[in-house]
């Protein structure tokens, strides 16, 4: 720890009795290894908890995330979440100075603890025994890590990708200065004579510069005007702009570095979106690491270990294929030689399956996850040339991405039919048909049941839709203080993408229950590690586990895809 920390003091509640404040850096002793150790920013004391007294909690519980999950709040703050549950107001009395018998320090502890056990009161009796064990494992991740830093190899990735940074923009004669400046690029743009590519914001709805690597109009630009051999300056902007991939590793090192035995926390914010789906949290996410690169390798496993990676394959394709009754998909999956992607491309350019090139397959697989969703011709076009998931950018005039989306639609009629029950089921969640007079039942749709502004999942939680209405600009509906729109093929995205998290979830969950400690969860797969000699069983075990359907979808085919090293290496 910094040596400027000092713990002051601490309150502490046990179930329901009174809230105490223990002095110093004393602590009560407790049986701290068989409870439920609840806190609001769980990782700040947990990680204190951990690191400083070598606490490890039978359950941690966060109750952040336990708002963030339950509720539709646009704040998760205590102060905020404390007068809309209704409970006693926040205090002042955390000031610079404060010493271990502050008055005011003592009485601003004990209430901020009430107020956590409120809300933790309040809350835990709706989420269902499964979730507290899932957000237990995402904050165990990041307070009591497993994983270790190979800091000199982090450290040189650092180095190598700010050593090409640099050659690439002294490659280019334009001084970082005029890379890196959106005013000072675009006219470094009209010096050449060419005008600035530009885009309609969509905050504003006011024309602005398009110069971001991911805007369509700047990679357009870029294609119709700059040759193959003259692109040094582009690549210099690009490179001038892109600095994640060495402040990241150096971030990764640090805080290695303060941790014992260079371990790495993963922390991840619990239900991050509305489906679900975790995202990242403390400044870094550590499920955005680049496949294969030299700053994913340099995280280890102990000594003796080996990581273990197992991913659910295409489990959102899977889902929408299932969940529409796309038959022709479902088929394909489960042939030896049936692949999807090659299917689609075959169908889209008109030729043999056996005859599709890697680069067709890639532009196939765009298609595949970019259209399955109500997706236009104009937007597929733009989202093409932005080059999605990493792929290099596709160029399509207006007819060609015309084309595309009418293939894709004659190939998937059942896909195209669920969007418009989807938007029927938008009727039956809407509240204003559920009003005196005009009430309608929930309606029971395969594992999941439409409820009033809520989409009730198999898992026990829901899609909850606040604020939901119609008006003339559309249907909306209010998530974390922001209006987002909504129509047939939209909602069907999140009850895909829902239920795909529940199954890798419920996986997850199966995988601890037989012994395999999990370190974290990227997107779809499952991370966790093993001793070396049991390395292959762990993997097998795993692979079992993920493989295997989920009650409420018993024909769904699902397969796994992974392996294990002594590094992260998948």
């Amino acid at each position: 720890m910094d040596p400027r920390f000092k713990i002051l003091g601490c309150s502490i509640a046990v179930n329901d009795g009174p809230v105490q404040w223990y002095e110093g850096e004393t602590l009560p002793d407790l049986e701290w290894a068989d409870s439920e150790i609840i806190a609001h920013n769980c990782y700040f004391d947990g990680m204190i908890l951990f690191l400083k007294y070598g606490i490890r909690a039978k359950r941690w519980c966060c109750t952040v995330s336990l708002a963030r999950a339950i509720t539709s709040f646009e704040k998760h703050n205590l102060n905020f979440l404390a007068h809309s549950l209704n409970l006693n107001a926040k205090l002042d009395g955390l000031t610079e100075g404060a010493t271990e018998s502050d008055e005011k320090l003592i009485e601003y502890a004990i209430r901020d603890t009430e107020i956590c056990r409120g809300i933790y009161n309040r809350l835990i009796p709706v989420l269902p025994e499964s979730e507290r064990e899932l957000m237990h494992l995402c904050l165990r991740w990041g307070i009591e890590p497993s994983l270790r830093v190979n800091i000199p190899a982090m450290l040189k990735a650092a180095d190598h990708e700010e050593a090409e940074r640099h050659k690439i923009i002294a490659e280019s004669g334009v001084d970082e200065s005029i890379l890196t400046s959106n005013p000072k690029f675009a006219k470094q743009i009209s010096d050449m004579g060419l005008d600035p590519p530009t885009k309609i914001s969509l905050e504003t709805g006011m024309v602005t510069l398009a110069l971001g690597q991911n805007d369509a109009e700047y990679q357009e630009f870029i294609h119709q005007h700059i040759a193959p051999d003259e692109l040094k300056i582009w690549n210099a902007r690009k490179a001038a702009k892109s600095i994640i991939n060495i402040q990241r590793p150096r971030k990764l090192a640090k805080i290695a570095s303060i941790m014992p035995d260079n371990t790495l926390p993963m922390p991840l914010k619990y239900y991050g979106a509305i489906t679900g789906r975790m995202s990242g949290h403390d400044g870094f996410n550590v499920q955005n690491l680049p496949r294969k690169s030299a700053s994913r390798t340099a995280i280890e496993a102990p000594k003796g270990h080996v990581i273990v990676v197992a991913d659910s394959s295409q489990i959102e394709l899977r889902l929408n294929a299932w969940w529409s009754g796309e038959q022709w998909i479902l088929d394909a999956l489960v042939m030896p030689d049936g692949d999807v992607y090659k299917l689609t491309a075959a169908e889209q350019l008109n030729k043999p399956v056996d005859s599709v090139t890697p680069d067709e397959r890639q532009f196939a697989k765009a298609v595949v996850l970019g259209c399955g969703y109500g997706m236009g011709s104009e937007k597929f076009r733009k989202y093409c040339a932005s080059g999605p998931m990493g792929m290099n950018p596709w160029f399509l005039s207006s007819e060609e991405a015309d084309k595309t989306i009418k293939t894709y639609r004659r190939q998937n009629p059942n896909i195209v039919k669920s969007w418009e029950q989807h938007h029927e089921y938008l009727n039956f969640i809407m509240p204003r048909n559920r009003k005196p007079g005009k009430t309608l039942p929930d309606v029971t749709v395969g594992p999941i049941i439409l409820g009033n502004s809520i989409v009730n999942l198999p898992n026990g939680m829901g899609l909850l839709y606040h604020n939901l209405e119609m008006t003339d600009e559309g249907c909306s509906f209010l998530y974390r203080g922001t209006r987002h729109y909504m129509y047939g093929a939209k909602l069907q995205q999140n009850i895909v993408q829902a239920l795909a998290r529940i199954v890798v979830m419920d996986q997850l969950l199966e995988i601890e229950r037989q012994g395999i400690r999990t370190v974290s969860s990227t997107h779809d797969e499952v991370i966790a590690i093993a001793k070396e000699s049991e390395a292959e069983q762990t993997y097998a075990t795993m692979r079992q586990i993920m493989t295997t359907p989920p009650s409420w979808a018993p024909n769904l085919p699902l397969d796994c895809d992974g392996g294990f090293a002594e590094n992260y290496i998948k």
